[in-house]
């Protein structure tokens, strides 16, 4: 479906940047998007999601305190547009069809164990 949303999530950005055995997949399926001119959205969420990710990384000794700050600086770089969440705080419980917006999220939802872009 060219020129549809593709909607990422921090698990599959640092699975694409960090992991040597889903890294090459996750790279064909970024360059595949962008050959078919797909907008690349995400939640405001990704950030803090990436930088809790890239902490625990640090605290376990996975990663040093300076590759874990190249890797925030490549994911905040990356052409991922934000897309804003007001629509998330109703002004009464988050449950039922309050839950999304009208007309849904209006992209597919691409995570490390999903399949993306269906």
């Amino acid at each position: 479906m060219p020129n549809s949303s593709v909607c990422v999530d921090a698990s599959f950005l640092l699975r694409m940047l960090l992991d040597e055995a889903v890294g090459p997949r996750a790279d064909g399926l970024w360059e595949a998007w962008h050959r078919e001119g797909r907008r690349l959205v995400a939640p405001t969420l990704l950030d803090y999601e990436v930088v809790n990710a890239l902490h625990r990384y640090v605290a376990h000794r996975d990663l040093s305190s300076a590759d874990a700050e190249a890797l925030l600086d490549l994911v905040l770089r990356l052409d991922v547009e934000r897309v804003g969440d007001g629509w998330l705080h109703p002004a009464g419980p988050a449950t039922g069809p309050g839950l999304f917006p009208p007309g849904g999220l209006r992209c597919p939802l691409s995570g490390a164990g999903g399949a993306a872009g269906r």
